[in-house]
């Protein structure tokens, strides 16, 4: 098909191939449920709450939030303990 040519109604013009947006799909899932995980744990930050996993999170998201939630609180307690 080129330039010009008739369509007809119901006619195959192009296929697309679904491998970058199914791609793009499952990055943009991934980022989201990294960021739902990741506000949950500065929410626990700030109420002073406790920040455990839910059942539907995925481990491997979880433990890499949480690494940083750790984190986040000692260099927070060691701020408090040892100001400037």
């Amino acid at each position: 098909m080129k330039e010009g040519d008739l369509v007809k109604a119901g006619q195959t013009v192009m296929l697309m191939d679904t491998q970058l947006s199914e791609a793009d799909t499952e990055k943009l899932r991934f980022e989201l449920a990294n960021s739902k995980i990741l506000l949950r744990s500065i929410d626990a930050e700030l109420n002073g709450d406790k920040f455990e996993k839910l059942p539907q999170e995925a481990p491997e998201l979880f433990k890499n939030v949480y690494a940083k939630y750790l984190a986040r609180r000692k260099s927070y307690q060691h701020a408090v303990t040892f100001p400037p």
